[in-house]
Protein backbone atom coordinates (compact mmCIF):
# COMPACT_ATOMS: atom_id res chain seq x y z
CA UNK A 1 0.00 0.00 0.00
CA UNK A 2 2.83 2.35 0.81
CA UNK A 3 4.52 1.71 -2.57
CA UNK A 4 1.37 2.79 -4.42
CA UNK A 5 1.29 6.07 -2.45
CA UNK A 6 4.92 6.82 -3.24
CA UNK A 7 4.35 6.09 -6.95
CA UNK A 8 1.36 8.46 -7.02
CA UNK A 9 3.40 11.22 -5.41
CA UNK A 10 6.34 10.71 -7.78
CA UNK A 11 4.05 10.60 -10.78
CA UNK A 12 2.33 13.80 -9.65
CA UNK A 13 5.67 15.52 -9.15
CA UNK A 14 6.62 14.70 -12.74
CA UNK A 15 3.27 15.31 -14.44
CA UNK A 16 2.28 18.61 -12.80
CA UNK A 17 5.31 20.60 -14.09
CA UNK A 18 4.95 19.04 -17.54
CA UNK A 19 1.26 20.01 -17.62
CA UNK A 20 1.99 23.55 -16.45
CA UNK A 21 4.71 24.01 -19.05
CA UNK A 22 2.53 22.68 -21.85
CA UNK A 23 -0.40 24.95 -20.97
CA UNK A 24 1.89 27.96 -20.66
CA UNK A 25 3.48 27.30 -24.05
CA UNK A 26 0.16 26.66 -25.76
CA UNK A 27 -1.38 29.83 -24.40
CA UNK A 28 1.56 31.98 -25.49
CA UNK A 29 1.60 30.44 -28.96
CA UNK A 30 -1.93 30.20 -30.20
CA UNK A 31 -0.60 29.13 -33.59
CA UNK A 32 2.65 28.67 -35.47
CA UNK A 33 4.24 31.38 -37.61
CA UNK A 34 3.38 29.40 -40.74
CA UNK A 35 -0.30 29.12 -39.83
CA UNK A 36 -0.44 32.82 -38.87
CA UNK A 37 1.06 33.79 -42.25
CA UNK A 38 -1.42 31.54 -44.07
CA UNK A 39 -4.37 33.11 -42.23
CA UNK A 40 -3.15 36.62 -43.08
CA UNK A 41 -2.66 35.69 -46.76
CA UNK A 42 -6.17 34.19 -46.85
CA UNK A 43 -7.50 37.35 -45.19
CA UNK A 44 -6.02 39.48 -47.98
CA UNK A 45 -7.34 37.13 -50.66
CA UNK A 46 -10.86 37.24 -49.24
CA UNK A 47 -11.24 40.79 -47.90
CA UNK A 48 -8.90 42.73 -50.19
CA UNK A 49 -10.13 41.78 -53.62
CA UNK A 50 -7.97 38.71 -54.08
CA UNK A 51 -4.76 40.65 -53.47
CA UNK A 52 -1.79 38.29 -53.29
CA UNK A 53 0.82 39.17 -50.71
CA UNK A 54 3.91 37.81 -49.03
CA UNK A 55 4.03 38.04 -45.28
CA UNK A 56 6.41 37.27 -42.45
CA UNK A 57 6.04 37.47 -38.70
CA UNK A 58 8.03 40.32 -37.17
CA UNK A 59 6.86 40.27 -33.57
CA UNK A 60 4.38 38.51 -31.32
CA UNK A 61 2.56 40.52 -28.70
CA UNK A 62 1.28 39.48 -25.30
CA UNK A 63 -2.24 38.09 -24.91
CA UNK A 64 -4.80 40.88 -24.45
CA UNK A 65 -7.14 39.51 -21.79
CA UNK A 66 -9.79 42.22 -22.26
CA UNK A 67 -10.34 41.28 -25.92
CA UNK A 68 -9.19 37.64 -25.74
CA UNK A 69 -6.76 37.98 -28.63
CA UNK A 70 -3.08 37.80 -29.54
CA UNK A 71 -1.54 40.62 -31.60
CA UNK A 72 1.07 39.58 -34.15
CA UNK A 73 2.97 42.14 -36.22
CA UNK A 74 3.73 41.21 -39.85
CA UNK A 75 5.82 42.59 -42.64
CA UNK A 76 3.40 42.62 -45.58
CA UNK A 77 4.87 42.73 -49.10
CA UNK A 78 2.39 43.56 -51.82
CA UNK A 79 2.74 42.55 -55.48
CA UNK A 80 3.63 46.14 -56.42
CA UNK A 81 6.80 45.75 -54.33
CA UNK A 82 5.53 48.16 -51.67
CA UNK A 83 5.52 46.90 -48.14
CA UNK A 84 4.40 47.90 -44.69
CA UNK A 85 4.19 46.55 -41.18
CA UNK A 86 0.74 45.71 -39.89
CA UNK A 87 -0.59 44.16 -36.71
CA UNK A 88 -3.31 41.52 -36.91
CA UNK A 89 -5.27 40.13 -34.00
CA UNK A 90 -5.80 36.38 -33.63
CA UNK A 91 -8.61 34.98 -31.52
CA UNK A 92 -10.83 31.93 -31.25
CA UNK A 93 -14.20 32.46 -32.88
CA UNK A 94 -17.49 31.03 -31.59
CA UNK A 95 -16.86 27.68 -33.26
CA UNK A 96 -13.46 27.40 -31.53
CA UNK A 97 -11.35 27.96 -34.65
CA UNK A 98 -8.57 30.53 -34.79
CA UNK A 99 -9.63 33.62 -36.75
CA UNK A 100 -7.82 36.81 -37.74
CA UNK A 101 -8.93 40.43 -37.69
CA UNK A 102 -7.31 43.71 -38.64
CA UNK A 103 -9.00 45.30 -35.64
CA UNK A 104 -9.46 44.20 -32.05
CA UNK A 105 -12.57 42.05 -31.81
CA UNK A 106 -14.84 43.81 -29.30
CA UNK A 107 -17.49 41.09 -28.83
Amino acid sequence: MRIIGVRKILCSLVLVPVFLLSTDCSSSRLLSDEKAVKLVKDHYLFFRGREIIKAEVIERGEYIEEYKCYPIKFKIIFSGRRNNNKTFYFYKNRSGKVAVSEFINRE
